[in-house]
């Protein structure tokens, strides 16, 4: 039997409206089938943020999707890093349909009964990212979050121009061409959006290493930010579906789809990698702080014979 393709559903393209619940359906295969937001839960957010090494390959200019998958523990550091470099896109970076494969290729892997998409909201008003944040709140648990990505117009000509692009952009003849040497930033920007053990709403951006504290309104200094120092003008999250009703680990409750711990457990090892090599270096540094130091009570220093 044939491997079944993963139908690359775009949930922009259906049913654009979500219910009270931020639950939006479509038809597949002739069924009404529900498409819930997909949160991660107990994520231990700020032990992660203390653990996170920074930038992959300490490029600041292009990748925050990436940073994203590998900071929640899609991928592993290592691969995100390897993809980073051979990203052939360096301009817009890593689309969100990429992202949705990565998605669907664990679940088909893992054998879960879920498909990935992507549900994208036009946001043109100060209220209506007011509105999308306040939904945020209302579907996140405390230590959990979900991946965003801010859209830009589809248009480079209509996004705003990158005052600090790629150095490395200027080199390749493709896009010297196609943009003259102006620029524009990318086609959006990935973030987390996390809701803390205290209840706050958090924005983490791993490819930066920021956080902002969401106050629960939109200023004018964060629209105007937002909308037109950016450019942003929608906003992107996963959602998916269960094929049916057997579930392999996570499930949706409460109108949300909760992302098993199996599909992140990259990041646990990862993390113990990490320690384990942080621990070897301190190790290796006070073993050798504490031979200069017996070195200098000595009074004088001594030659080795050759």
């Amino acid at each position: 039997m044939a491997e079944e393709e993963l139908p690359p559903y775009q949930l922009t393209n259906v049913n654009n409206i979500e219910d009270d619940n931020g639950i939006i359906s479509t038809e597949i295969d002739g069924v009404e089938t529900p498409l819930y937001p997909m949160i991660f839960i107990n994520t231990q957010r700020e032990d992660r943020e203390r653990r996170w090494l920074g930038a992959l390959n300490g490029n600041r200019f292009i990748g925050c999707g990436l940073n994203v998958l590998a900071f929640t523990g899609i991928m592993s550091r290592g691969e995100a890093a390897q993809e980073l470099t051979n990203m052939r896109d360096r301009v817009n970076g890593l689309p969100i349909s990429a992202v949705v494969d990565k998605f669907n290729n664990i679940f088909q892997e893992q054998e879960m009964n879920v498909r990935a998409g992507y549900h994208s909201t036009p946001i043109t008003r100060r209220q209506e990212l007011a509105d999308r944040f306040a939904y945020f709140d209302s579907i996140l648990l405390p230590d959990s979050y979900l991946i965003v990505r801010f859209g830009r117009h589809v248009d480079p000509n209509q996004r705003p121009r990158n005052f600090q692009p790629d150095p490395e952009l200027y080199f390749i003849p493709e896009y010297a061409r196609q943009y003259h040497g102006v620029f524009p930033l990318s086609d959006g920007h990935y973030v987390l959006v996390a809701k803390a053990t205290t209840g706050e709403l958090v924005t983490i951006d791993p490819h930066m290493s920021r956080r902002h504290v969401y106050t629960g309104s939109v200023s004018d200094d964060f629209w105007t930010t937002w909308n037109t120092l950016n450019g942003y003008v929608s906003i992107d999250i996963l959602k998916c579906y269960e094929t049916h009703s057997e579930r392999s680990g996570g499930g949706s409750k409460n109108g949300v789809y909760i992302v098993p711990n199996k599909v992140i457990k990259q990041f646990i090892k990862e993390i113990l990698e990490s320690y384990k090599c942080n621990n070897s270096r301190k190790a290796s540094k006070k073993k050798k702080g504490s031979t200069r130091s017996k070195v200098v009570q000595g009074g004088r220093k001594t030659r080795k014979a050759v």
